[in-house]
């Protein structure tokens, strides 16, 4: 009895869930696009105060300063616009509700700044300079499509979750603490042709915190990080 009531239950679940299997569908979309740094990766101000953060601050300011003969009041360096390129996988459970990976890479050099005043030329001084850096991108998200079904030609989508960012090139040289997980906020629009081909554009908020590290030791206290990453590509849809 308790084992035709098992396969019964079985049964049943298995029936259940036929529909919505069928509904699965899987997605790869190449896409190339922009990335953007809304704030500084780093800053130094000699107005900090307290801790031992703000020490180094003060610290790293008048050495750069005694090798330039300039006395500093700030420096920060941050991400450039740069051009960016990866791919997604989408996998959709139903209608409305997907997740999604996705890896991209950018080519974003870094833009450092210095301000302060010149004694001897009783002057103030600002100069920047670049130098080459890049940045990679993995996400997992879960995504929710505002118009359910694949027959309407727009179909707008909110996504949300987490990601793990690494920075490189000559800028981070000998630097450390360059990756950090992050939140990442998405919102797309995906036009369907009703073929096997759709175009999907989406901006993304990458929302975290870094702290930079030379030779094992914090060289700033912790900045707040909000990254855009605005993106365009071709969707094929492997399976219905």
């Amino acid at each position: 009895m308790l084992r035709r009531a098992w396969l019964a239950t079985v049964l049943c679940v298995l029936l259940a869930a036929t529909p919505a299997l069928a509904q699965v569908r899987f997605e790869i979309t190449p896409l190339g696009g922009f990335f953007t740094a809304m704030t500084d990766v780093w800053e130094a101000n000699a107005s900090a105060l307290g801790g031992i953060e703000a020490d180094i601050e003060q610290a790293i300011l008048e050495e750069t300063g005694e090798f330039i003969n300039i006395e500093l009041d700030e420096a920060t360096a941050r991400h450039k616009l740069g051009f960016l390129f990866g791919s997604r996988l989408t996998l959709w459970l139903s209608g409305k509700f997907g997740l999604e990976g996705s890896f991209a890479y950018a080519m974003s050099d870094v833009r450092a700044e210095l301000s302060g005043s010149a004694p001897d030329l009783g002057e103030t001084f600002s100069e920047s300079d670049d130098d080459s850096g890049n940045l990679w991108l993995a996400s997992l998200k879960g995504l929710y499509r505002l118009a359910a079904g694949s027959g309407a030609p727009v179909l707008f989508h909110l996504g949300a979750g987490v990601a793990l960012l690494g920075r490189g090139g000559d800028a981070f040289k000998d630097i450390g603490g360059t990756t950090d997980i992050a939140g990442v906020l998405d919102f797309g629009v995906t036009f369907d042709t009703g073929g096997p081909l759709a175009i999907r554009v989406d901006a993304e908020d990458y929302l975290y915190s870094a702290k930079l590290e030379f030779e094992g030791e914090e060289i700033s206290d912790s900045k707040f990080q909000n990254d855009l990453v605005f993106t365009g590509g071709v969707v094929l849809k492997l399976s219905r």
